[in-house]
């Protein structure tokens, strides 16, 4: 039996305690026997009488047919131990097992009333044939909270949350993990994962059914993280074996050709504003910095003096090393004009001290402004092309791109180019190659610099 919500719920139980004795007090002062819900357990009822004899109750509505019924528990004996049974004397943490155990039931359909000693038989085969695993809310939160190491080291908080997004969980501020309505949990919240014996109850069709019903490219994505779930539950052997082990992509993807025209940039400058969101955007375009890293940039990481950013490794995406981004002209511009309100991030929403969060809305608000300003509809506008590749609506990491492209255009040695970018050196660079690259890194940004300054003039 699952027992680990038990845990969650001791620190209600000298409430639970307080509640018996108020219970009992109000049925013998009253002398009539009173049924009040337990507080902090949904569904759990303590029945009191004037003799003073108490007996739980769990109060559900039928799985068949929807109808309300109640099922008697057994009768509260504070000294009670052993395994919580039906019908036999409880502690106040033996009822709350129990009522664990109904919510799990009927999280799976499960009339609870098959646990009565004088149940069917069609109900007493239902509940032995029902799991015990944990349910797949319980172990996402584990998964998320116990992340694997990949390649041998910790990943940032921000693959941690993107990852989080993608099963339908979020970081709840207090270290644990709270369902977005979204994601794979959208699907699964409440079923279990795997039965008692580590045998899967979730299966490739369950996780293509789901992915089935995703845009493609976020379909993709969440099958990696599936993947890398599983390949953690069994692991951890709460599953014998990986069920989504060999999922396969089912949406081809083609790489993306957008970047941004010069007008296009000259807009985005013009209608920087005070938008924190904005300016990030501006910042992606003058470092040529991922995404992520601008927005969880910290301003310990800014050395404006030496016009100098350390993006430490720990946040850095594919590559593990820190990364040195000269300052030019135009960023240590965007940065010198940052409201500096106390919070430890470089960029921040408006009196949160938290970083920008990649949410799609902010993101179009920006493009909206830029598409304003030069009478366009990105929305009716063809997908970007190797061959027209200034059409359509823009993201942050096209920013990325048209950086990349502007300097290769401007002459600048690919590899140098790469360095800027923080890409991991191939081949024998990876082992040989220990030059650091920042002269070539300050006079590439310096000459993009230039060319974005000429642009916006």
């Amino acid at each position: 039996m699952q027992t680990a919500p038990f845990a969650e719920a001791r620190k209600q139980l000298a409430l639970h305690q307080a509640f018996i004795v108020a219970s009992l007090k109000q049925a013998t002062t009253k002398k009539q026997a009173v049924e009040k819900p337990v507080p902090d357990f949904p569904g759990l009822y303590l029945l009191t009488q004037p003799t003073g004899s108490q007996t739980y109750a769990y109060r559900y509505r039928r799985p068949a047919d929807g109808k309300p019924t109640k099922l008697t528990l057994g009768p509260l004996d504070k000294k009670a131990t052993g395994e919580p049974q039906i019908g036999a004397s409880l502690s106040p943490a033996m009822a709350v097992a129990l009522w664990e155990r109904c919510r799990q039931l009927l999280r799976q359909r499960i009339d609870p009333a098959g646990m009565k000693p004088g149940a069917d038989a069609t109900q007493r085969a239902a509940v032995a044939g029902a799991d015990d695993g944990p349910t797949v809310d319980e172990l996402f939160s584990k998964f998320l909270t116990r992340y694997p190491l990949i390649k041998g080291r910790a990943v940032k908080d921000s693959t941690k949350k993107q990852t989080g997004g993608m099963l339908g969980l979020r970081p709840d501020g207090k270290g644990s993990w709270e369902p977005t309505g979204n994601g794979i949990l959208y699907h699964w919240t409440g079923r279990a994962f795997a039965k008692a014996d580590g045998t899967p109850l979730l299966t490739k069709r369950a996780a293509y059914d789901v992915l089935d019903t995703m845009a493609p490219v976020a379909a993709n994505r969440t099958l990696g993280a599936l993947k890398l779930f599983g390949s953690w539950a069994e692991d951890q052997e709460y599953v014998s074996v990986n069920p989504f082990a060999t999922l396969k992509k089912q949406n081809e993807e083609t790489p993306r050709h957008r970047i941004l025209s010069d007008a296009e940039i000259k807009a985005l400058y013009q209608t920087t504003g005070d938008d924190p969101y904005a300016k990030a955007g501006w910042l992606i375009l003058s470092t040529a910095q991922r995404p992520g890293e601008v927005f969880e940039a910290k301003r310990a990481e800014l050395d404006q003096a030496a016009a100098e950013w350390i993006v430490p490794d720990t946040r850095r995406g594919k590559d593990r090393r820190d990364h040195l981004v000269p300052l030019s002209a135009m960023a240590l511009q965007i940065v010198s004009r940052l409201p500096d309100d106390g919070s430890p991030y470089l960029i921040n929403p408006p009196r949160k001290n938290r970083p920008l969060v990649k949410h799609s809305w902010q993101r179009k608000a920006v493009v909206k402004r830029v598409a304003v300003v030069l009478g366009r509809k990105y929305d009716d506008e063809p997908e970007a092309s190797r061959n027209n590749p200034y059409t359509g609506a823009w993201t942050w990491h096209d920013l990325r791109r048209t950086a990349k492209t502007g300097m290769k255009a401007l002459g600048i040695e690919p590899h140098i180019v790469n360095e800027v970018l923080g890409h991991d050196r191939q081949g024998m660079d990876r082992i040989y190659d220990l030059h650091d690259y920042a002269k070539e890194k300050r006079q590439a940004l310096a000459q993009w610099s230039d060319k974005l300054a000429h642009i916006v003039a």
